[in-house]
């Protein structure tokens, strides 16, 4: 089936920096023949089970790992997950023949069924003009012992929802762990997936692995060298929006200074479906854990007028490299930096105020099928605050707040359009100053000024077509002095 109505961004696409550079899925072959014994209890032979199973790096560090399995009505066999095959040949006459690592491999391909099998070629193999996941219906075995091949004269591609039962996709971040204790393991894992626990699972926050190079970056406008933003200066109030006190209409009056995100995100996804009577997905739950934090420093430039709650301004919108395997399930993430402002007194004069707000171990899950509720759950976005130190050169009392409004959207699509959807969530921080000058300050000199900055704020999610509730954030006091 086809989700439809899928939610769609309502910022204007406005790309600033460079595509980040996540490794992609590569096809992930057992080293020792006991190894796949133990992970799969088989040999080198086709059954009604077709497995394969990808990683985004290597097997000795933190990455994501995805699974594929298939039910299969007749026996098929994928040949990259055997370990006996060093290489896959796709002939201009239709054949495709099977390069064998050793006799021992060899020997065991007498002991094949006979008849059709079905064939998985990953992307990894140029077949037939195409580099990507591809099936066929493979016949007419022949066996050179010489050159330790195996040749199939009779290949026709098929598609793999016919030939099956049913298939479940998990895709997860995993820390490395000694091979011995993963593949055994693999079964009660197997199932834990199945019985559509997998966000119990990850709620174990050990889980989570602090090595970046196979993580989603979620960086924006942040420079590594410098630890600063790598645009400053950024007008929150646009020229028609507000008047300066000089009359002129500059949009530099009120500046995001130093605006920034960085953090990384891993993504877990359990997919499960059936082919009978037709191709339908009836679990799809997707996760997300990982770390957000941003600058935000805010600067008057010689004055505002009041100007009410401004429209958002995009900042910038980062569409990260996508997690996918070619002609299986595509996982496109995108980040995206809108901020908004409100004057409620005029300001005359200077002001400077910031902070940073780290969100540093969240987790979010949700169901992506319109037929089911949303299920939506969430944990870790309570804000840890660090004040920055305010300058202000004020003379009459005012107030003045923005916002900034990170957004991370993720659009999924399994099996060529199987399942499409779309989720993902908004956290919205407000920066807030309010200046007193006077009697009411509470200042031992009358000239001095009082600042009080305060954050406060809310978080949004999306699922598919439904727009969940607005999680509130209380408004919290992160600085009060005289200056």
């Amino acid at each position: 089936m086809t989700t439809n109505n899928l939610l769609y961004l309502f910022l204007i696409f406005a790309l600033i920096g460079s595509t980040f550079s996540n490794p992609s899925f590569i096809p992930f072959t057992p080293e020792e023949e006991h190894n796949l014994v133990e992970k799969y209890g088989q040999v080198f032979k086709p059954t009604n089970q077709l497995r394969s199973s990808y990683l985004t790096g290597s097997k000795n560090k933190a990455h994501h790992r995805a699974d594929v399995v298939f039910d299969t009505k007749i026996p098929s066999l994928n040949p990259d997950q055997t370990g006996a095959v060093k290489s896959i040949e796709c002939g201009t006459d239709g054949n495709i023949t099977l390069t064998i690592k050793d006799d021992n491999y060899l020997k065991m391909v007498e002991n094949w069924p006979k008849g059709n099998l079905m064939l998985l070629i990953s992307h990894q193999w140029e077949c037939f003009g195409k580099q990507t996941t591809q099936f066929f219906l493979a016949g007419n075995k022949t066996i050179d012992a010489q050159k330790l091949q195996v040749e199939f004269t009779t290949t026709e591609p098929c598609e793999v929802m016919k030939w099956s039962n049913s298939f479940s996709l998990d895709m997860i971040w995993e820390k490395p762990t000694n091979p011995k204790e993963n593949f055994s393991n693999l079964k009660s894992k197997s199932k834990l997936k199945r019985r559509g626990r997998l966000a119990e699972a990850l709620a174990d926050k050990s889980t989570i692995d602090i090595d970046k190079s196979n993580t989603i970056d979620l960086n924006i406008l942040y420079d590594e060298e410098t630890g600063k933003s790598s645009k400053p200066n950024i007008p929150l109030i646009k020229i028609g929006q507000n008047i300066a006190k000089n009359g002129t209409g500059l949009d530099e009056s009120l500046l995001c200074q130093n605006c920034f995100v960085k953090g990384q995100a891993t993504i877990s996804l359990h997919i499960e479906g059936h082919s009978l009577p037709t191709p339908e997905i009836t679990n799809a739950t997707i996760s997300m854990d990982g770390d957000l934090n941003f600058n935000f420093d805010l600067k008057v430039n010689n004055g505002i007028g009041v100007a009410p709650s401004t429209p958002d301004i995009q900042i910038a919108e980062l569409p990260l490299s996508p997690l996918g395997v070619p002609g299986l399930f595509n996982i496109g993430p995108s980040i995206i930096l809108a901020a908004s402002a409100k004057v409620s007194t005029a300001v005359t004069g200077t002001l400077y105020t910031g902070g940073s707000i780290s969100y540093p171990q969240f987790h979010m899950s949700a169901s992506l099928l319109d037929s089911q509720k949303p299920n939506f759950q969430q944990f870790g976005f309570d804000a840890k605050t660090t004040p920055k130190e305010p300058t202000v050169g004020v003379t009459v009392s005012g107030g003045v707040s923005g916002s900034l409004k990170p957004q991370l959207a993720l659009s999924v699509d399994v099996m060529n359009g199987l399942l499409q959807a779309k989720t993902g969530f908004q956290v919205i921080t407000t920066l807030g100053a309010d200046i007193t000058v006077g009697a009411e300050s509470g200042c031992s000199n009358l000239k001095q000024p009082h600042i009080e900055t305060a954050l406060s704020g809310g978080l949004g999610f999306f699922v598919q077509s439904v727009n969940l509730p607005t999680f509130s954030f209380p408004k919290k006091v992160i600085g009060e002095k005289c200056v």
